[in-house]
């Protein structure tokens, strides 16, 4: 029987099921291949996204008025499933999707014990994707499969510290908290108090690395190409631009201390997928992960200006084997990163500047034009404001004025020593190949 981790280390970049029907001499199955295309001439964000490829004819999904509905993607390959997770990256147990307080065994989990020698995160599999760019300015396409169809798929996300392919990664399922350790556990109370804001990058970055056993480099904070990824099969199971429409506006809070008030694991009992379409009253949820976008920003590893007005550039592994040039992301030095020639717009002189455009890439998406609206295009805010060398970059967004300013797609610059109650963290763990 063969052994999937050997596979990975003896065929590293080479499609796991079809290396193994080669060491088999079994035929492999052909790809699941999904798809999405962006028409950026129709500013209706359904209207705006075509299926590709195996996704043609699916029935996308939604959030009703009390439950979600999965439309055709409940079994899709990519959906991650809940569990408890050691500092080691090695996985304790899985969680009850529909209720997290339990293990799949309907006995009490550790979601909210502070002892556990680990976090509660969502377990992803190895996801191979590209983003192409199309003929006109915004233009372009997503495509994700189960295996590596051709030289263009890349499974960025799956890429340990020592550059091999792990068959799995881990984003939180609860805001960072934690005084000096960053951790995602239920029933915090999202306080400065508590650690789960007034973080500057650095602090926090420090805080996730602390979950680090001595001899691995596995932790970290929210990282640019989860963020992408996850952002991109939002769209694929939504069929639209429109995050908050689909799956929830998210909490929208307006002072530290309404959101104190605020605690991890008020939708331990909602299914992966939960939100308010409607209002501004409950917490979303989406892949398991509580308050993907709103109450608070999160600090966000891999992307980075040089000076002033200036190209994104981004780091999408550890390591260079995305073609960076520096390792890990605690030193920023983004002149090593990849320049991916996408100049930001600068948003000093707009309030409140939308997402109308984003240019498409091996790197990914990146908000190359605005003058949206919450309503219109991508629906989400970009605020960009060229500070000096290096710019650091957050997600999510915060709602605090039920302006539309958060989101899947919500993208914000602060220097580096920004440390307000808005902002806050979340853990990322990519186990290195072998362990997990």
């Amino acid at each position: 029987m063969l052994d999937l981790m050997q596979v990975l280390k003896a065929a590293k970049g080479l499609p796991v099921t079809d290396t193994a029907s080669r060491l088999t001499g079994m035929k492999a199955a052909a790809p699941v291949i999904y798809g999405w295309h962006v028409d950026p001439s129709v500013s209706d964000p359904a209207q705006a996204v075509t299926y590709l490829a195996d996704a043609v004819g699916k029935t996308p999904a939604a959030m009703g008025e009390d439950s979600f509905s999965y439309g055709s993607w409940k079994s899709a390959f990519f959906m991650p499933r809940p569990c408890m997770l050691g500092y080691d990256g090695k996985v304790a147990y899985y969680l009850d999707p529909y209720d997290y307080s339990r293990k799949l065994d309907g006995t009490p989990s550790d979601i909210a014990n502070a002892d556990f020698e680990g976090n509660a995160m969502m377990e992803w599999g190895l996801i191979w994707y590209k983003f192409e760019a199309g003929n006109s300015a915004g233009e372009g396409d997503f495509y994700v499969s189960d295996r590596q169809v051709d030289s263009s798929y890349k499974c960025w996300c799956n890429i340990d510290a020592n550059g091999n392919i792990s068959p799995h990664f881990y984003t939180a399922i609860y805001n960072g908290t934690g005084t000096s350790k960053l951790r995602s556990l239920s029933g915090i109370a999202l306080t400065a108090a508590n650690g789960a804001n007034k973080m500057t990058y650095s602090q926090a970055l420090s805080k996730a690395v602390a979950n680090d056993p001595e001899d691995m480099t596995i932790w970290g904070v929210d990282l640019y190409s989860d963020w992408q990824l996850i952002a991109a099969l939002l769209v694929l199971m939504g069929k639209s631009l429109d995050m908050q429409t689909v799956f929830g506006k998210g909490l929208s809070v307006t002072s530290e201390a309404e959101l104190s008030e605020c605690v991890t694991g008020s939708l331990n009992d909602k299914g992966l997928f939960f939100g308010d379409t409607s209002g501004y009253d409950s917490a979303v949820k989406v892949f398991g992960m509580e308050n993907r976008w709103s109450p608070l920003y999160r600090h966000l590893s891999g992307i980075s200006t040089v000076s002033g007005v200036d190209s994104a550039r981004v780091k999408l592994t550890y390591g260079t084997s995305d073609g960076s040039s520096v390792t890990g992301f605690a030193n920023v030095q983004p002149q090593n990163y990849i320049n991916t020639q996408v100049s930001l717009p600068s948003t000093e002189t707009q309030s409140n500047a939308f997402i109308k455009k984003m240019t498409f890439g091996s790197f990914g998406i990146m908000p190359s034009e605005t003058n949206g609206s919450p309503d219109t295009y991508y629906c989400d805010r970009l605020s960009y404001w060229g500070y000096e060398s290096p710019g650091y970059f957050m997600i999510g967004g915060t709602n605090n004025n039920k302006e539309g300013r958060n989101g899947a797609f919500s993208f914000d610059e602060i220097n580096s020593v920004v440390s307000t109650w808005t902002i806050g963290a979340a853990l990322s763990c990519k186990p290195l190949c072998g362990v997990s």
